[in-house]
């Protein structure tokens, strides 16, 4: 599964590069095969993994039969699966390619075994003409639906290569595995799991459509790639389930590196020394008069409105509150 989830990483950074990212969706393939093949010989889990395989009610099946077709297709009769590019999007912050996955001739299809031959409405109905992204992330679901044991886990518990990095201004593809793809079902998803990072700074408190929130930065070791928005009770929350809240100083303690990366989607701020130098956990928020510690009050009142619905298009905020909250900004190479 490792191969598998790096497989779909390595795509999905391919595509903010300018090259071949072919290569990497026909190493998706054969790993999703390889994952289907280990599943369906399995004297052990064989029966219980076929009927899975042909069961319409769990999702992701058809994706399975889709990628063993589209794989065969290549290893088999020697066709090149390559997606084709439909759209470009992006700008100051960096441009992504948004592939689809291309017909495959007839003169290929006619070459395949018949029995493989029987997997084509598969690939026509969920993966041709379907943005590649998603239709990985589906392959990855069904996968973990069947041995959620499998998955590959960093030492946190996140899936290894996630998120993947934001894309400004999109809300597809989700940027993880676990993410519903309704907004209402995604934003309490966030809420119920500890944000990514290592730890959070908070900076200040402020008031935005009569609802307080505590703002700050999050860090990954001494490095700062987002700002952060959450309400008190969220933040309680998230200490009550062990993420380290800090408060602290910034004044001297932090230098702007932003311009060491490539094309980064806002400041980069890098601590002197570690973080226990110059901050101290937060056990519990209490509500507090708007202040600010960095920056200034109305810089805030932009960076929380942004993720405010009422303000701002639903699919915006959440996209936005999305990125924060998965830290969904550090580069591939960090």
């Amino acid at each position: 599964m490792k191969d598998l989830q790096a497989n779909v990483a390595a795509y999905y950074a391919a595509t903010a590069r300018d090259g071949d990212y072919g290569q990497a969706v026909r190493a998706f393939l054969v790993s999703t095969q390889t994952l289907n093949e280990h599943f369906s010989l399995n004297v052990k889990d064989k029966s219980t993994y076929l009927k899975l395989l042909d069961s319409s009610t769990l999702a992701g099946t058809a994706f399975v039969k889709a990628a063993k077709y589209a794989r065969n297709v290549h290893q088999h009769v020697m066709h090149i699966v390559s997606p084709r590019t439909k759209s470009m999007v992006g700008g100051l912050h960096g441009v992504r390619t948004y592939a689809f996955w291309d017909e495959i001739p007839h003169e290929a299809h006619d070459k395949l075994h018949k029995g493989t031959k029987l997997l084509k409405p598969h690939y026509d109905s969920v993966l041709f003409d379907k943005e590649v992204t998603e239709t990985m992330l589906e392959v990855l679901r069904f996968f973990a639906a069947v041995a959620p044991q499998i998955v590959h886990r960093d030492e946190k518990g996140e899936w290894t290569y996630f998120p993947l990095t934001n894309q400004p201004g999109m809300l597809e593809p989700r940027l993880h595995p676990e993410e519903p793809r309704a907004i209402a079902d995604a934003q309490e998803w966030l809420n119920d799991r500890v944000p990514n990072g290592d730890a959070r700074v908070v900076f200040g408190q402020v008031t935005v459509s009569d609802v307080k929130y505590v703002v700050g930065s999050t860090f990954v070791g001494r490095h700062c790639f987002s700002p952060f928005v959450e309400t008190l009770d969220q933040v309680e929350r998230d200490i009550a389930s062990g993420f380290k809240y800090l408060q602290g100083n910034p004044a001297g303690n932090l230098e702007d590196i932003t311009h060491t990366f490539s094309q980064p989607q806002g400041a980069v701020l890098k601590s002197r020394d570690s973080l226990d130098t110059w901050t101290v956990p937060v056990m519990q928020i209490q509500p507090q008069d708007d202040f600010c510690i960095a920056y200034d009050v109305d810089a805030w009142h932009r960076i929380v409105s942004v993720e405010v619905p009422n303000l701002v298009p639903e699919g915006v905020a959440y996209a936005t509150r999305r990125a924060r909250r998965l830290n969904a900004f550090l580069p591939p190479s960090f």
